[in-house]
């Protein structure tokens, strides 16, 4: 059975059919090996009062299926949490936290929970089943939308969030094109509250210094890892998605998270009205205060952010209905077919003409960039030294769509950054090796001069509160200094 999922290196959907014997592929946007998808559950496989129909997703805590509630007879949709995590009681943690988000919250434009439970060794929880469209699907089919729609859009999810932080003090913190779904009713519903958290939450589900979100859509803030975001991350999140359905790419485009994440941290934010000259000088201001880089910049409340999409909206409900009292209806169907045939002709006559210059294009322009890139790096040797400018030079290579220079970027690129992280956890290991050697010292010195409380005290407020609380060996090492001391203590 064919499904589509998501390729982990640059987010491009792809299909694949579970039934195929081959256990790797590559994706075809940006050529990242990976193993191939395998269905957790079959079709037909019962999970608690659920038969399975088929798997409709992929994510990062589990997989998401196609079911039937047989005691209701109607369709949900049926996420498993991942085996190998069944076992993990941080995940399992997240994975209630998850249960107990979504079943707190209901509200209209939010897809909602039925229930949870473990059932024949998998961790399972029910959702209503959202039939329609995400906004990235309707993206890559090339749709574009008017700066009404848009809006429309985002004062839908900007309400929904508004009514997730003020009732429940929960934020989404996954806003993305992916997480927004249209209904053929044409309504819009908020989906994938699964790394959601409650404001007053005990964050050490997450583990220290985990980055939680898409990296295209997330805020400065949150791709700094802090822990004490709040609604405003959300409402950047938005903003870059706006951005994207108004201009038909993201703020900070790219393939690979390093260099996305890169930019976010280090560009200027993006003018829209660049990329999209028709669009107002206020949406386009309204969506820079929301892309703000400083969340103190942004707007400080969902209402205030509504406050400004109304205007606009009706600004544009006014246009509309002024040029339908003063518009003559075209109605002649067969004008309409002559002029749709030979748009048809001609269009088929421009495709056949581009077509057979399209691939030596594309192999001669693949050819300079890679040539330019190899030239800088040789020239400014070191994967520290400008490591930013050679993975995007690469990465244009990639996009220039020549396979076998793309391979050989790709190859590149992993070599720089394996390298530069290298040299990065050396650094670490020996900033974390000097301060574990300074401590040892004014332990051994208080304890040479008889002061074995003090010695004591230096080692236990170090491993509670010093660099290296987190890290496992040096916390053990610590222990038997400890243990050590105490020995010592007891002798006395």
């Amino acid at each position: 059975m064919k499904n589509s999922y998501d390729c982990p290196s640059c987010g491009k959907k792809f299909v694949w059919d579970d039934e195929s014997p081959e256990k790797t592929l590559v994706c075809a946007s940006c050529n990242y090996e990976m193993d191939a998808p395998c269905a957790v559950l079959s079709k037909g496989h019962l999970i608690g009062g659920y038969e399975i129909i088929r798997r409709i997703g992929v994510g990062g805590m589990g997989e998401v299926y196609l079911a039937n509630q047989k005691s209701m007879e109607r369709k949900v949709a049926l996420k498993i949490l991942h085996e190998e995590l069944a076992s993990d009681k941080a995940y399992i943690q997240r994975f209630m936290r998850e249960v107990r988000t979504l079943a707190s919250v209901e509200h209209p434009s939010i897809v909602s929970a039925i229930e949870a439970g473990f059932d024949n060794g998998v961790y399972f929880l029910s959702m209503t089943y959202v039939e329609g469209c995400d906004l990235r699907k309707m993206l890559e089919d090339g749709r574009s939308f008017s700066e009404p729609e848009a809006l429309k859009i985002a004062k839908k999810i900007s309400e929904a969030l508004r009514f997730a932080w003020e009732k429940h003090r929960i934020i989404h913190r996954d806003i993305k094109p992916a997480n927004i779904m249209i209904t053929p009713e044409n309504e819009v519903k908020l989906m994938d509250l699964g790394i959601a958290r409650h404001a007053k939450e005990d964050l050490e589900i997450t583990n220290p210094g985990m980055m939680v979100g898409s990296p295209h859509y997330i805020s400065p803030e949150q791709a700094r890892s802090k822990r004490d975001i709040d609604f405003r991350s959300d409402m950047y999140s938005l903003g870059a998605t706006l951005y994207h359905l108004l201009t038909g790419e993201a703020p900070f485009p790219g393939d690979n998270s390093i260099t996305v994440l890169a930019a976010l941290l280090t560009d200027e934010r993006p003018d829209p009205k660049m990329k999209n000259a028709k669009l107002s000088g206020k949406t386009s201001s309204l969506i820079r205060k929301m892309m703000s880089k400083e969340a103190d910049d942004r707007f400080q409340s969902w209402d205030d952010l509504i406050a400004e999409i109304d205007p606009i909206l009706g600004n544009y409900e006014k246009k509309t209905s002024s040029a339908r009292s003063n518009s003559v209806i075209f109605n002649n169907p067969r004008r309409i077919i002559i002029v749709a045939l030979a748009f048809v002709i001609i269009f088929s006559l421009l495709v056949t003409l581009v077509k057979s210059g399209r691939e030596d294009a594309k192999r001669k322009n693949a050819e300079k960039l890679y040539g330019e890139a190899v030239k800088f790096i040789e020239e400014n040797p070191g994967p520290l030294k400008d490591l930013r400018k050679k993975l995007v030079m690469l990465e244009a290579v990639q996009r220039a769509g020549y396979p076998v220079l793309s391979a050989k970027a790709k190859e590149r690129m992993e070599i720089i950054v394996n390298e530069a992280r290298a040299i990065k956890e050396k650094a670490d290991r020996e900033k974390m090796e000097s301060e574990f050697d300074e401590i040892r010292r004014k332990a051994y010195d208080s304890q040479k001069a008889g002061d074995i409380d003090t010695a004591l005290k230096v080692w236990l407020n170090f491993k509670n509160n010093g660099p290296l609380k987190d890290d496992r060996e040096y916390q053990k090492k610590m222990g038997r200094e400890i243990d050590y001391l105490e020995g010592l203590k007891k002798k006395e």
